[in-house]
């Protein structure tokens, strides 16, 4: 009588992914047989499951938060990909997998903090309501707010720009476009109210934010959020067209 035995370990790692079967019966050794799937982008094989996405995803966003707090904290240049490996408690491979280098790392970084940064700002500002007046002023009370966070270490992206201040620098773009974002946010804002000058009235209370935060960083102004809104609310009184 033969006996066959069928056995079949799947395996998964962050790259590949195993199907391995045993098989055996009484007149041949046992026999492996191997298969790797390689994942490339977005494509998937059978082997790949659900709980290998969401696996993969979350080991991801381990990384990335861990990464954040480490380039707020003690800068890009001072955090090296071995002690964001180390606190992300994941391969090396892991995390070249996801980031394939440093420079991923960082400009994922970077997009993650405008991402977060910018909508929260936002509809902090917007759920002031009131007027269009009263809600750039309502800037600098959602600065003020920010600045007084335990945990504020201030602008990544003037950090990011001042530890990489040649302009061709990838990580020194990337803040010079964040920060365009939030210029164009302003301006915006002023949009919405009857100035006279009102690209002079939205460009001065861009540098009235600016400045505000660089104060509040350099521990030079600890109420700079309050100085910098009654700076805006005597701008927007004299450009008025109602004043």
């Amino acid at each position: 009588m033969q006996y066959k035995f069928r056995i079949i370990v799947t395996i998964h790692t962050g790259l590949y992914s195993y199907k391995c079967f045993f098989v055996c019966n009484s007149f041949l050794f046992p026999l492996l047989y191997l298969y790797r799937a390689v994942y490339i982008g977005n494509k998937q094989n059978n082997f790949w499951n659900g709980d290998n996405q969401v696996a993969n995803k979350s080991k991801k966003e381990q990384i990335i938060q861990v990464a954040s707090g480490l380039f707020n904290q003690q800068g890009i240049r001072g955090t090296g990909v071995d002690q964001v490996v180390a606190e992300s408690q994941v391969a090396k491979m892991t995390l070249y997998n996801h980031f394939p280098s440093k420079d991923e790392l960082v400009l994922s970084y970077l997009k993650r903090q405008n991402e977060e940064w910018m909508g929260w700002f936002k509809s902090s500002v917007d759920s002031r309501g009131g007027t269009s007046q009263e809600r750039l002023l309502a800037v600098y009370d959602v600065l003020g707010e920010w600045f007084a966070e335990p945990d504020f270490t201030g602008c990544a992206f003037i950090k990011a720009a001042s530890e990489f201040s040649d302009s061709s620098h990838p990580y020194h773009k990337a803040a010079h476009q964040y920060k365009t974002y939030l210029r164009e946010y302003i301006a915006e804002l002023a949009a919405q109210c009857d100035f006279r000058q009102p690209t002079t009235v939205s460009n001065t209370l861009y540098l009235l934010l600016e400045g505000a935060i660089t104060a509040n960083m350099l521990e030079t102004d600890r109420e700079s959020a309050l100085h910098a809104r009654e700076a805006a609310e005597i701008l927007i009184e004299r450009f008025s067209e109602t004043s």
